[in-house]
């Protein structure tokens, strides 16, 4: 039952069970032995499952609801926000706008550099403490009661 589901589940992503399962670090000598009937333990069916969008009994045949519960997947989606380094994205985006103006400004040599320069200095800021709240309160939403 299982080699079904997970077939069927890699079909519906548009590949096959042997990409996908490299996308999840497993070799295809566990493939094969599922498609014999083999089961993957617990901890890899969890990571199976949540990589497809389905529950564990549905892969295991135990349901034919391949719907996960919705609030689970809610936990997965803000733990992956949760562990979002906000700074280090903005850093990266900072860097290519500089690294941009600075084109910018070297093909226009009669730009104000300084005001030019003030304005994107202002802007990123806005945009750094619009993260910070937000992933502040990410966290404090993850926080127990």
């Amino acid at each position: 039952m299982f080699w079904n589901r997970f077939y069927e589940l890699c079909l519906k992503r548009g590949t096959k069970p042997n990409p996908l399962a490299k996308e999840l670090g497993i070799s295809s000598g566990v493939i094969t032995k599922w498609k014999s009937g083999s089961i993957p333990s617990g901890e890899m069916l969890n990571k199976i499952a949540d990589y497809l969008g389905c529950s564990v009994d549905y892969l295991l045949g135990r349901t034919d609801n391949s719907e996960v519960n919705k609030n689970k997947q809610e936990v997965v989606i803000m733990d992956n926000l949760y562990n979002i380094d906000f700074e280090k994205i903005l850093s990266d985006v900072l860097s290519k706008i500089d690294r941009n103006n600075q084109k910018y400004l070297s093909e226009h040599p009669n730009m104000n550099t300084k005001q030019y320069e003030d304005s994107a200095k202002i802007a990123a800021n806005i945009c750094l403490d619009i993260l910070k709240a937000y992933h502040a309160e990410l966290i404090k939403n993850q926080e127990p009661h």
